[in-house]
């Protein structure tokens, strides 16, 4: 990221640097580019540009609702960090319950931290070590921390198989998949798999179908999983040479994944266990908390949702903002962006991390929500969030070696049919403008094309004039 933007995001607060407002000219040619981009039968478009608040630069149907595909994160990241603020962590814990002396009963409640692993997780069980516990008659699992179900009704089954999302609830561990490596070996080889755990409760089978090949071969791979056989066929191949390649499987029962990784973590500290169960009554009204992990402060977690587009996290945290304000998450959601000034009608939401094709964004909401965001106290932590044009993240490889490399903040969605982009084109010495494209049509990549063509023509033929 370019060192003045750095600068400004590192502030006190967006709304206390005191961004200029100037005014912009764009070119003659601008309006007519952008309508001849987006005058296409085969997509349905919606966007909105705006140089400051209520100064629009350019708008073609930006009330539109369409389907945004990951540009619901930036409602949802928006929404989390504006209610619990940057610093907000979430804390998993395990319980003693009173019992008689003889007996150990313990009880672990998570609460939904998206980046649990095992690495917290031997963390917890060395605390307990070190308070001197070598037995325990029971240990009881809180799952239910959550009233948000653990898939959504409107995902499809893809989802699952193509491992975009796993079902989650309060007790994570590893974002509920399980890691493959596969390694290139000598050319004309297949390659070399390996689970990076041996846990695995749910029996999967691996078929390799996949060839190292040599050091200027193409390189692809494709993961097919059948769900109900638990079967991951792994197709393609890899450079002789080249750096591994990991592949996410989604684990479909999330609890016995964790039993099974929590009675590997105890056996390994030397500690008994009887038996390990999902809690299902209520709480105990006598226990003590003697173990406790907490996860990075929020900002970090919003950068992980942003920035990688992580589907997992979005959800994880929508539900976690739904928790603590006793609503579903999605409904917590839109509470927070009313009470940010976002109108209720611009947009519906179905999730929270944008998989469901029944969300309908305007850009007149993500407008109108990153503005909000910009102005206030989190800004630099939700700005810092996002990617940055031909450098980090999802736009690591778009706008590389043109102007807008380093100058543009934004979020990408992504979905069959479905592109978008939203975030800040940066203007030195002046406030960002702010932008919302979405395309609805028949090749994702495509309108991803347009939308590219469109922010560099925007760039192109608009200036800041100093008045």
């Amino acid at each position: 990221m370019r060192g003045w933007v750095l600068s400004l995001l590192l502030g006190a607060g967006v709304a206390g640097l005191g961004w200029p407002v100037l005014a912009t000219t764009c070119g003659p040619r601008f309006a007519a580019t952008a309508n001849s981009l987006l005058n296409d039968s085969a997509t349905h478009w919606a966007v909105l540009i705006q140089s400051a608040p209520g100064k629009t630069l350019y708008a073609y149907q930006p009330q539109r609702l369409l389907v945004p595909a990951s540009n619901t994160k930036i409602l949802t990241t928006a929404a989390v960090l504006t209610r619990l603020g940057s610093g907000f962590q979430i804390r998993t814990s395990i319980y003693q319950v009173a019992t008689p002396p003889d007996r150990v009963v313990l009880r672990l409640v998570g609460r939904g931290d998206p980046g649990f692993t095992d690495v917290q997780l031997e963390n917890l069980v060395q605390q307990l070590r070190q308070r001197g516990i070598t037995r325990i008659d029971q240990f009881f699992l809180e799952e239910r921390y959550f009233s948000d179900p653990a898939t959504n009704p409107t995902w499809g089954s893809d989802d699952f198989a193509d491992g975009y999302i796993a079902p989650l609830s309060g007790l994570i561990l590893n974002q509920n998949q399980r890691q493959l490596k596969l390694y290139p070996r000598e050319p004309g080889q297949p390659l070399q798999i390996q689970w990076e755990d041996n846990q695995d409760p749910e029996g999967w089978v691996v078929i390799n179908q996949t060839t190292t090949t040599s050091p200027r071969g193409p390189e692809y791979i494709a993961v097919t999983r059948d769900l109900d056989r638990h079967r991951v066929v792994i197709e393609g191949q890899l450079r002789a040479g080249s750096q591994p390649d990991d592949e996410g499987i989604t684990v479909l029962h999330p609890v016995d994944y964790f039993i099974a990784h929590l009675r590997q973590a105890l056996a390994t500290a030397h500690i008994s266990v009887g038996s390990i169960q999902v809690a299902t009554g209520p709480a105990p009204q006598a226990e003590t908390e003697i173990a406790a992990v907490e996860s990075p402060p929020l900002a970090d977690l919003v950068a992980t949702t942003n920035h990688e587009s992580n589907n997992f996290y979005a959800e994880a945290l929508m539900r976690v903002l739904g928790r603590t304000m006793g609503l579903p998450g999605v409904e917590a959601v839109g509470r927070v962006l009313t009470n940010l000034g976002v109108d209720p009608h611009t947009y519906h939401l179905e999730d929270g991390s944008g998989l469901s094709h029944q969300n309908y964004v305007s850009p007149e909401a993500l407008v109108e929500t990153l503005t909000r965001m910009a102005q206030g106290p989190q800004g630099p932590a939700f700005m810092a969030s996002l990617s940055t044009a031909g450098e980090s993240g999802t736009l690591k490889d778009r706008f590389r070696d043109t102007p807008l490399q380093g100058e543009f903040l934004g979020k990408t969605g992504t979905l069959s049919g479905v592109a978008s982009l939203s975030g800040y084109l940066l203007r030195p010495g002046a406030s960002p403008w702010v932008v919302s494209i979405i395309g609805n049509g028949a090749s994702s990549s495509s309108i991803r094309s347009h939308i590219d063509q469109l922010l560099l023509t925007l760039d192109r033929d608009c200036s800041l004039k100093r008045p």
